[in-house]
């Protein structure tokens, strides 16, 4: 049996079949073209291959990286608490961050769109409903406008 050192294999499937081929550097040195039962079973063999691997402490190096978490949503919510801040902004200075954020609350849990809005208040109140994480509560928002500059 010769064995061949390849460097990447690649998998093509264009609908008709199923296409393996190994490359070494740019040359491709094998092609294979397995029936989906025999791909299958090689799927397999790889997996169990490789699950012996990490059941006898081996393959550290080839153990997946730990899932990254991240917010998804980071732009969307950078957004939605820029347009709460300007919002805060338009009631002027003289009110307390507290009495904004409960006055902010009420005012978006009662706003419906109209089809043409032309005030920058109601803009702003579209832009925080259009953004598609929810109604903030007056708690949520109070700690919003503390958090960042206000936008005027």
């Amino acid at each position: 049996m010769t064995v061949l050192a390849a460097e990447r294999a690649i998998i093509g499937d264009d609908g008709r079949e199923i296409q393996l081929t190994l490359y070494l550097g740019r040359d491709a040195v094998a092609v294979m073209t397995p029936s989906p039962q025999r791909a299958l079973a090689l799927a397999g063999e790889l997996l169990a291959a490789a699950s012996r691997r990490f059941d006898a402490g081996f393959g550290s190096h080839c153990t997946p990286p730990p899932r990254r978490g991240g917010d998804r949503q980071a732009g969307k919510r950078a957004q939605r608490d820029a347009a709460l801040r300007a919002l805060a902004g338009l009631m002027g200075d003289d009110t307390s961050v507290e009495q904004q954020a409960r006055v902010i609350a009420d005012r978006l849990a009662r706003y419906r769109p109209m089809p043409v809005d032309t005030s920058p208040e109601r803009l702003l109140m579209h832009e925080v409903l259009d953004s598609g994480l929810g109604v903030p509560g007056a708690e949520r928002i109070r700690k919003i406008l503390r958090s960042g500059p206000s936008l005027t």
